[in-house]
């Protein structure tokens, strides 16, 4: 986890894109996946849903994130921009 926190920092992305990232980098699992609900992920960063979505969206299209399935991620931590 702290390596996913600390490649998370590293990345230049606006900062919806990076609360959203360090959010998930916290408490992704040993496979760096993340299981979330786009509310639940919304209330910790203090997001609306829509802004979770488009930070969401960013973030898969810069390649720091794949999508697995519906509301699971896993970070690339291969990629840095």
């Amino acid at each position: 986890m702290i390596e996913a926190i600390c490649w998370a920092w590293r990345q230049t992305i606006e900062a919806d894109a990076k609360i959203v990232l360090l959010s998930i980098a916290e408490d992704s699992d040993e496979s760096r996946q993340y299981l979330l609900s786009p509310d639940s992920l919304g209330r910790r960063a203090i997001l609306d849903e829509k802004s979770v979505l488009r930070a969401l969206d960013t973030l898969v299209s810069l390649g720091l994130l794949s999508k697995d399935a519906e509301y699971v991620y896993r970070l690339n931590l291969d990629v840095e921009i």
